[in-house]
């Protein structure tokens, strides 16, 4: 007769259903609502960085001029920060969702570049466009950010680069938008590039997100990586690359690096950044302008990088791992918990694996007959 499980079986059984259920899918990122935004102050109280993104303590943000800071406290849309010597990455492992830390899952996809060198270029943020050039700063379908990805394709090009732009609207816009982009991403990957950008535009005032670069008033850059995401160093390490390059090249066209709570789809790639072009309050044309310096630096800076691309792939490896284990978990407690004991449970595990392995070799001989 089966043993009924007790009432402790069930409770684990559902906290387990909701763990499974909940590891697939990307972090909810946030942004501010009402194309408002979010405002980094220092001790004194001087502004150091307004974004759209939402922020939380353990935030952190590298300026202009390299200086760290991380988010200490948020009160409403003001975020107290303080300096800090390098990147603060011991405590960011435990709290990710995937990878080497975690159960979740993550695509796996061989990162290593294909040749010739390749980028791909996608939108989560499709609609997103520029007030002064388009006369709103959200059109339905495909807004002013595709043109910008679109200048940032055509000028890498230009320099020898293959470039993999993918234009797919993922509306609408809210906080599952990067859920729904990461089939878009995950096919782009296919084509093993040597980075992935997600290009969208921020809210800030214009003169946080202008400047003027070799006698041109452009907008500037800001670089985004996620906190949960296995890749969080590598990714981190990347952007930190780009930006020495983009500031010895074009002093000025980057804002800085934002270490925000959030995925992005980062945990695909070692090097999927997000890209945040200007805001809404600056012309497209700035933010083309900004698109093309970046491509000028970026054939370089990847040809730098990209050789390290198959060692990092073991977070890749790990994320297989963490997968297997998973499903052996979710199936083995499955058993028990319906056949009501350990033994009876990997009685049936057997007797399915001896069934299958007799059904295949019973199915060869007969092709063997034929």
């Amino acid at each position: 007769m089966r043993r009924k499980g007790g009432r402790w079986q069930r409770v684990t059984a559902v906290a387990l259903l909701v763990w499974l259920a909940l590891s697939p899918i990307a972090l909810a990122e946030e942004e501010h609502p009402d194309l408002g935004y979010f405002t980094v102050l220092d001790a004194e109280g001087k502004v150091l960085l307004r974004t759209c993104h939402r922020l939380h303590v353990g935030d952190q943000f590298m300026d202009a001029q390299g200086r760290v800071h991380v988010v200490v406290t948020v009160e409403g849309d003001a975020a107290h920060a303080r300096p800090v010597d390098s990147w603060r990455l011991d405590d960011i492992g435990p709290a990710a969702w995937g990878g080497q830390w975690g159960p979740g899952l993550t695509t796996v996809v061989d990162p290593v570049a294909s040749s010739p060198l390749s980028v791909a270029i996608y939108h989560t943020h499709t609609d997103e466009s520029f007030v002064p050039s388009e006369g709103r700063a959200s059109v339905e379908g495909k807004g002013g950010v595709v043109r910008v990805g679109r200048a940032l394709t055509e000028q890498l090009e230009r320099l020898g680069v293959r470039v993999h732009h993918e234009d797919t609207t993922h509306l609408p816009h809210d906080a599952l938008a990067y859920d729904r982009s990461r089939r878009t991403a995950v096919a782009l990957l296919k084509r093993r590039p040597a980075a992935i950008f997600d290009v969208h535009r921020d809210t800030a005032p214009p003169e946080d997100v202008t400047a003027e670069v070799d006698g041109e008033e452009v907008a500037r850059i800001l670089l985004v990586v996620g906190r949960q995401n296995p890749n969080v160093r590598a990714n981190l390490g990347f952007a930190r690359r780009l930006k020495e390059e983009v500031d010895r090249r074009y002093p000025g066209l980057m804002r800085g690096i934002l270490l925000a709570s959030g995925k992005y789809n980062q945990d695909l790639h070692p090097r999927l950044l997000i890209l945040e072009v200007g805001s809404h309050q600056v012309s497209r044309s700035q933010a083309e302008r900004a698109a093309r310096l970046l491509a000028g630096v970026l054939p370089d800076t990847l040809a730098a990088v990209a050789p390290g691309a198959r060692a990092e792939s073991r977070g890749a490896w790990s994320a297989v791992i963490w997968l297997l284990v998973v499903t052996a978990v979710a199936v083995f407690g499955f058993l028990w918990i319906t056949e009501g004991s350990w033994e009876a449970a990997w009685r049936r595990l057997r007797s399915f694996l001896r069934r299958e392995a007799g059904l295949g070799a019973g199915e060869r001989r007969e092709e063997g007959r034929r």
